[in-house]
């Protein structure tokens, strides 16, 4: 028992000695919310009311995903952050843009109403793994367009073996070594979960403009080959817990991006 815990304190202790080491990079910070089935129309008007308040009032900005398949009522509230310091920046940016929009009173109403339309709800953080990207943007502005001109974001959700974090990190840049040399140009973003779920969690991400896009992307078994798909399927086993993967519809209504992004595809996001 005790050299059980022993293993487990050591475990838990080189996890957050990995996160240390790694170099400061962009964050994603999510909500997500699971709303109640008969309050869909009153937090959508609540959630509509808070991007109207944060984008007059120069508050925070967010993306609102909403998974197509799988759980239904789960709303997810995406903002980039350059560093930790700046996830406070957009929370003391959010209250002030509220408090501006509706006053004290209101602002405080508000938030009442919005819980009281949840069923729960957490937060996650993300870090992005450009490292790991395959044919990432060269440039912020490449990443604006690209994120801009979505409608849909695909995510697969793999979960990693403890322990086995180095070894799946090196088998996904092999693949991201041959999806490069294959041809094919989609971009496929990773990000890791640092806070919000236990274990260690890979997000790979696929933006695209419509369902039909996502047909012509290359199979794994397309891009490694036969042999290579084998050793692939053979390593992810050894590796990985179990994967997931989601279509999400982005919800430009329930959103405010950032000036660059809406500037992508304005006609989208003005969909108020």
């Amino acid at each position: 028992m005790r050299s059980t815990a022993l293993r487990l304190v050591a475990c838990v202790l080189l996890s957050a000695l990995a996160a240390l080491a790694q170099p400061p990079n962009d964050y994603v910070d999510m909500y997500v919310a699971k709303v109640k089935p008969d309050r869909t129309s009153d937090f959508e008007a609540l959630a509509k009311m808070a991007a109207d308040a944060n984008r007059r009032n120069n508050g925070d900005t967010w993306i609102v995903l909403q998974p197509m398949y799988g759980e239904h009522g789960l709303y997810y509230f995406a903002s980039t952050r350059k560093d930790l310091a700046a996830i406070e920046t957009g929370m003391t940016a959010f209250e002030q843009a509220m408090g501006k929009a509706l006053g004290e009173a209101g602002s405080r109403k508000t938030f009442q109403d919005w819980y009281s339309c949840l069923e729960s709800s957490r937060g996650e953080l993300r870090r992005r793994r450009f490292d790991l990207a395959m044919n990432a943007p060269k440039d912020p502005g490449a990443v604006a367009k690209m994120i801009g001109g979505a409608k849909w974001l695909r995510i697969s959700t793999v979960r990693v073996r403890p322990g086995k974090a180095s070894a799946f990190e090196a088998l996904l840049k092999d693949v991201k070594a041959a999806v490069e040399k294959s041809g094919e140009t989609t971009t496929f973003n990773v990000s890791q979960l640092m806070s919000g779920q236990p274990g260690t969690v890979y997000f790979v991400s696929v933006a695209k403009g419509t369902l039909g896009d996502y047909d012509s992307i290359k199979t794994l078994p397309q891009v490694l080959g036969d042999a290579g798909f084998a050793a692939f399927e053979k390593s992810i086993a050894d590796l990985v817990f179990t994967s997931e993967t989601t279509y999400y519809r982005i919800v430009p209504g329930l959103s405010n991006p950032p000036d660059e992004i809406a500037a992508a595809a304005p006609d989208f996001w003005k969909k108020q």
